[in-house]
């Protein structure tokens, strides 16, 4: 069984992907894949053409708060730098899912990819779609801990597809609003859920809440 996480900025993706991870999932972390591809010579050497020799550090590796700060303000910079990322970053996973079907040693492997639903490739890969949701208040003050402004958060989620259209195309939904302990119950129950669907068990479009 291959998962999605989608859902929104701060609503608790990698919360919920770590007590997956605590259920017996095995996991695949975009995050880690963009910065293994960043360290490549080529990637480095182009984004040094592109934004100035201060991008890499004296020690050789990429500043991302440096790229950061040059490329998310711009839209057509974001795209670029996409464009330099992305592909090798989509490799990479794509590489980690097949390795884990030819071995199939855990009963799931979650992809926590943020842009996930804008790549069709990648979304091809998983079999469900797991939302989750955290009501504005919550996610706003998860945003807040990050030193962020609202208006930040809303330029962050204008590059992304809306929530509404990930809400609406996943399968199952987790609500992370609550406390650890009942969002730990929705997702054992999303868990084993989704694991007896892989085991041909016929349960579809069903949300994971905790009564």
């Amino acid at each position: 069984m291959i998962v999605g996480i989608v859902g929104g900025i701060a609503a608790g993706k990698s919360t919920v992907v770590a007590m997956l991870v605590e259920c017996g999932a095995e996991f695949i972390d975009a995050d880690s894949e963009a910065h293994r591809v960043l360290e490549q010579q080529e990637v480095k050497a182009a984004l040094v053409e592109w934004l100035g020799p201060q991008v890499v550090s004296t020690a050789g590796h990429v500043d991302r708060a440096q790229v950061a700060q040059k490329v998310f303000a711009d839209p057509q910079a974001l795209e670029r730098l996409q464009g330099l990322v992305h592909p090798g970053v989509r490799r990479g996973i794509e590489q980690k899912v097949k390795e884990y079907r030819s071995r199939a040693s855990s009963p799931m492997l979650v992809l926590d990819v943020p842009l996930l639903l804008e790549s069709q490739s990648l979304t091809k890969l998983c079999d469900k779609l797991v939302f989750i949701d955290a009501n504005q208040h919550i996610r706003s003050s998860r945003v807040a801990a990050r030193n962020w402004s609202a208006e930040e958060l809303q330029r962050r989620e204008s590059f992304q597809i809306d929530i509404e259209e990930k809400r609406s195309r996943a399968d199952l939904t987790i609500d992370t609003s609550g406390t650890l302990d009942v969002t730990r119950e929705q997702v054992k129950a999303c868990f084993n859920q989704l694991v007896g669907l892989g085991s041909g068990q016929n349960t579809t479009n069903s949300t994971a809440k905790n009564d």
